[in-house]
């Protein structure tokens, strides 16, 4: 038979070796929980930059036509060109309207959404109204304006 302090320094070596491979095994999952984590956020940020990247292909422009071309009481014209090689099925978007020269808005931020599906290369375009800060349902009749696009998300067909 083996004495007391033999068996206690068995057991503490098993103690010590059951303890090194917890410690490894923590530090191996740590590991690759972080490399998982790490490959995740690449991937999204990967997939965020190709869709800001597409969606910018999908080019939004608004103007005053000058009266020309639309009708009483729709005074500005916005026009969606899709230049990517997939089908748009909705753009939505918002402008800010503002006095050349001035830096304060006439608009809130009036929200348009195009439903007109736009297959590659194709455009569209319709006129607009947008309405006052002060009076909501006031059109803003302001001729000397330059128009922003301030906002954008685009809808393809395949999403």
């Amino acid at each position: 038979m083996s004495s007391a302090n033999e068996r206690a320094e068995a057991i503490l070596i098993v103690i010590r070796r059951i303890f090194k491979w917890i410690a490894i095994t923590v530090a191996g999952l740590a590991g690759a929980i972080f490399l998982f984590v790490q490959y995740s956020d690449w991937s999204f940020e990967r997939d965020e930059k190709k869709r800001f990247e597409k969606e910018a292909k999908v080019v939004v422009n608004a103007i005053y036509p000058d009266g020309k071309d639309c009708q009483e009481g729709y005074p500005y014209l916005y026009t969606v060109v899709n230049n990517t090689k997939e089908t748009v099925r909705r753009v939505t978007f918002q402008v800010e309207i503002k006095k050349k020269g001035f830096s304060s808005t006439l608009n809130t931020r009036t929200e348009l959404t195009e439903d007109k599906i736009l297959k590659p290369n194709e455009g569209y375009g319709r006129c607009f109204r947008a309405t006052s800060n002060e009076d909501y349902v006031k059109p803003i009749k302001e001729t000397d304006v330059e128009i922003h696009i301030v906002a954008k998300s685009v809808e393809f067909e395949n999403e």
